[in-house]
């Protein structure tokens, strides 16, 4: 029997590699920062699309954590996982786009946090009943942070990850995320539906009130949700990611995904 492998894929440095059950899940919800965060103190099962169930316990994550664990994966892609991996938190914010000052650096350790509390379990439908998980465990194992100078941005992070979250990416279960086209977005809408959208080359049809679900937006009508999803819909056509879209009477949305947009066919994975 082959061994198991150890390293997650080396994809190209412009794009972030997420797990497509997470990425059609409202794991990292669009949330309001301005809304206090959710907490669930047992596990909670959470919206997906059918084929997989997804349980969640502890911090509600929202898109900024997810900007985070795609940076702190694309970081670990390097190593053999398990392995402590090393950056400066001054490189880490100027990746993520996020102000490199004491401010940040909170932002970013709240993040860290919250990771690393938050547990998951994932196993596709059928496995589920049987209590076989795919993937069990916490987004990110541990972290330490040091800071001689007391220049806190400039600190040195390490940090390491489950190995067992190899098993989240496989050749047909992850996807390559545009990263800078992500950062311009500044809707977390329109970042949650970059991430749903990337995994599908030709994505179909949904209803409106199951993307409302899946994005786990609180908006309390339906109505204030399909606005906010119009104008973050014409953000990815304004950025190139989709040619164009469309919400017909029925209340479904289709959209047509742009080939410039699709990361893992125009890019080599070196």
């Amino acid at each position: 029997m082959a061994a198991a492998p150890s390293q997650l894929p080396l994809w190209h440095d412009r794009v972030r590699g997420l797990p497509n059950p997470i990425a059609r899940s409202s794991l990292f919800t669009v949330g309001n920062q301005n809304e206090p965060r959710n907490f669930y103190r047992e596990h909670r099962t959470i919206q997906t699309l059918a084929g997989w169930v997804l349980t969640v316990r502890g911090e509600e994550l929202r898109q900024d954590d997810e900007d985070v664990f795609l940076q702190l994966i694309h970081l670990a892609r390097c190593r053999p996982l398990g392995e402590a991996v090393s950056f400066t938190a001054y490189s880490f914010l100027k990746e993520l786009g996020w102000k490199r000052s004491v401010e940040g650096y909170n932002r970013l350790k709240a993040s860290f946090d919250r990771l690393q509390f938050t547990s998951i379990r994932l196993s596709s439908d059928a496995s589920g009943a049987d209590g076989f998980y795919l993937y069990q465990g916490a987004l990110l194992r541990k972290f330490t942070g040091k800071s001689a100078s007391g220049d806190e941005p400039k600190a040195k992070w390490t940090v390491w990850l489950e190995p067992e979250i190899i098993k989240l990416f496989g050749p047909s279960t992850y996807t390559q995320v545009w990263w800078e086209q992500r950062l311009r977005l500044r809707s977390a809408l329109a970042k949650y539906l970059h991430s749903y959208f990337s995994t599908h080359e030709a994505p179909y049809p949904l209803k409106v009130e199951t993307l409302k679900g899946l994005t786990g937006s609180r908006a309390a009508r339906l109505t204030d949700f399909r606005k906010a999803l119009r104008v973050a819909l014409q953000q990815l056509v304004n950025e190139g990611f989709l040619d164009n879209w469309t919400i017909d009477g029925s209340d479904i949305v289709h959209v047509t995904r742009s080939t410039k947009g699709k990361a893992s066919k125009v890019l080599p994975t070196a």
